[in-house]
């Protein structure tokens, strides 16, 4: 499974958003080890002021996307780290301290909860990201903090807004 971005503006034509390609802006996780569980995008947590996701992903560990959006609308994606730990069983990954290192970068403290093992804290030094920049070697521009946040809702908003069509058109 992955992250699915959908154009709700207008409830009665929702539709994928799109890719700097024209493709459906979709992201699926690298896969990093083969697995016979069912193996999802789980628990996401977007860093505030950051176009930056940090997410349990069950049997593939924990995963950092960043994204982007460009003054077209298209969307950017890039996972930029991801961490596989043994037997993993990931629920969720939630950066609880993040700092400044004064050269650009950030390091994130992740506290993830681990269904087998407990509590794992994690470290991991990155770039800095801010919300509406492009992701570096995907393409795209940038646009306004406020807008990525408002489609970074529709985002999150869109499972239950397609269920909502549906029934809808079910129900006419």
């Amino acid at each position: 499974g992955g992250i699915h971005v959908f154009d709700i503006r207008r409830p009665s034509n929702i539709r994928y958003a799109q890719t700097p390609d024209g493709e459906k802006a979709v992201w699926r996780g690298e896969v990093v080890l083969s697995s016979e569980a069912f193996c999802t995008v789980h628990v996401i947590h977007q860093v505030p002021g950051e176009a930056r996701l940090f997410m349990g992903y069950y049997s593939q560990g924990v995963k950092i996307l960043d994204y982007g959006v460009n003054r077209q609308g298209r969307w950017t994606f890039k996972e930029v780290a991801s961490v596989v730990l043994p037997e993993s069983n990931t629920w969720v990954a939630e950066p609880f301290l993040i700092q400044n290192n004064g050269d650009g970068t950030k390091t994130y403290f992740i506290m993830t909860s681990d269904i087998e093992r407990g509590i794992d804290v994690l470290t991991w030094t990155g770039p800095v990201h801010p919300l509406g920049s492009p992701v570096s070697g995907a393409g795209g521009s940038s646009i306004a903090a406020g807008d990525a946040g408002l489609l970074l809702l529709g985002l999150l908003l869109l499972p239950a807004a397609a269920r909502f069509g549906r029934r809808r058109r079910k129900a006419r």
